[in-house]
């Protein structure tokens, strides 16, 4: 079985269960990277998939934390496409994901409330939003392509 097989369905598109694996990753990497503490997944929503994600298109799948409890957040993670000989990109999918704060024990713990958010300079991405020196990103980040 080659890659194409295993990621690509009979009509060479991105397999649902194969995007949703890529958003729960940058949504960890995304909550992990805000709090700085160990982070596991508790639930996500429903998944909207506006466009398919043909074999070989360029995916950039972006995380933003968009609410911060005492010891969970929620991350938005939204896929864009684009094809390789077209300039843009396109939303093509949409999930939010829950994410908790444990400790060593797997017991929650407090996040730091932060109400700043990430500038480019700190953390080396397009500027979105503005944020202070010693607030945390909020945002990740991860660009691959469809097989």
């Amino acid at each position: 079985m080659d890659n194409e097989e295993r990621v690509s369905n009979s009509i060479h598109t991105l397999f649902g269960g194969t995007a949703m694996h890529l958003m729960d990753e940058v949504a960890f990497i995304t909550a992990t990277r805000f709090s700085r503490l160990r982070m596991v997944t508790v639930s996500s929503d429903k998944i909207d998939f506006k466009k398919p994600i043909p074999h070989g298109t360029i995916i950039e799948l972006i995380g933003q934390v968009t609410r911060v409890g005492n010891t969970s957040l929620q991350v938005s993670v939204d896929i864009f496409i684009e094809q390789i000989q077209v300039p843009g990109g396109r939303w093509a999918v949409s999930r939010n994901f829950a994410l908790v704060a444990i400790d060593e024990d797997t017991q929650p713990v407090p996040i730091l409330k932060m109400t700043s958010i990430c500038d480019a300079r700190l953390c080396g991405h397009e500027p979105r939003f503005l944020r202070t020196r010693s607030a945390p990103c909020n945002t990740a980040g991860l660009l691959t392509v469809a097989r």
